[in-house]
């Protein structure tokens, strides 16, 4: 969870770098004791599959600060109570009337910050506001992270900018994009389905020439299968991709997650945009075990 990346095939020079990082938290003075990257690395004695490396594992978070972007909705309760057993000091950042100040109160938790994640545009600044306060009254931050999957880029970001480990920003934008996904393991020469980015009713031609029947259209960057419909035509295919831009307008982030929203009433207008994507993309449907087979030949 707190991405430590130094092995021995990094060398040192990435481990010091690391190091700089993180140099006054208790996590680093953890696992600073640990044999060094020559032999056996730090990396490898904490990944231990052991007692050993479990019992370690528990001692490096004990004591760790750990801000939550997001707490999710409240069946996430068990998260935070296993991470109160290993010692972890949470802090969680969360709508002003998230449940998770329940949780504040029972002692689960070290700290809940509200905050409004409504307003895109100012919602880095004004976590990034916060987390600092949290710097100065429970002290340094060993981690940044969040198990909701809208939050994901915020979360990289927020980390990056205050030099703690994570996955680049980069590499979470393409991970959330499928179709920047599907580009990238295409000029890795990996196995790929046949696609096409859709912005206009003028691409859907486009597209079927390109992908072919059966095929499937969806947000490049949606979630929980929201706006994905088969199409076997054309026809069909220009339909869904009328049906999906409709559905997508209205669908709304609640407690992290991407949901439905409703056709009338105070759900109708949605609330995700800048969240994600209001794009779509066309990619195949292979049918069978064989043709994935066939997929995966060298070429």
């Amino acid at each position: 969870m707190l991405g430590f990346t130094a092995t021995c095939s990094q060398e040192n020079r990435v481990w010091s770098t690391n190091c700089l990082r993180l140099h006054t938290t208790c996590t680093f003075r953890a696992f600073a004791c640990l044999p060094g990257p020559c032999g056996r690395s730090r990396q490898d004695v904490v990944s231990s599959r052991t007692s050993d490396g479990r019992s370690l594992r528990r001692q490096v978070l004990k004591g760790a600060v750990i801000v939550f972007v997001t707490a999710g909705y409240s069946g996430k309760r068990f998260i935070f109570e296993k991470a109160k057993e290993l010692g972890i000091r949470t802090v969680v950042l969360d709508g002003p009337d998230s449940w998770i100040q329940i949780l504040e109160k029972d002692g689960v938790i070290e700290k809940f910050i509200p905050v409004d994640f409504t307003d895109v545009d100012t919602v880095f600044d004004r976590c990034l506001q916060v987390i600092r306060g949290v710097r100065n009254t429970i002290g340094e931050l060993d981690g940044i992270t969040t198990f909701c999957e809208m939050a994901v880029p915020l979360a990289s970001r927020l980390a990056e900018k205050l030099g703690l480990p994570c996955n680049s920003p980069e590499a979470v934008d393409n991970a959330r994009d499928k179709h920047a996904t599907r580009e990238i393991m295409a000029r890795a020469g990996l196995p790929t389905p046949k696609h096409f980015k859709v912005v206009s009713e003028e691409d859907v031609a486009k597209a079927a020439a390109h992908v072919g029947f059966p095929a499937v259209i969806k947000p490049i960057s949606g979630a929980a299968s929201i706006g994905v419909i088969r199409a076997n035509n054309e026809d069909d295919l220009l339909k869904a991709f009328r049906r999906v831009q409709h559905d997508m307008s209205r669908v709304r982030v609640v407690a992290g997650a991407l949901v439905e929203g409703d056709e009338e009433g105070i759900d109708a207008a949605g609330n995700a945009k800048g969240w994600i994507h209001l794009e779509l993309m066309v990619e195949e449907v292979r049918q069978s075990g064989w043709e994935l087979h066939e997929l995966m030949k060298p070429r």
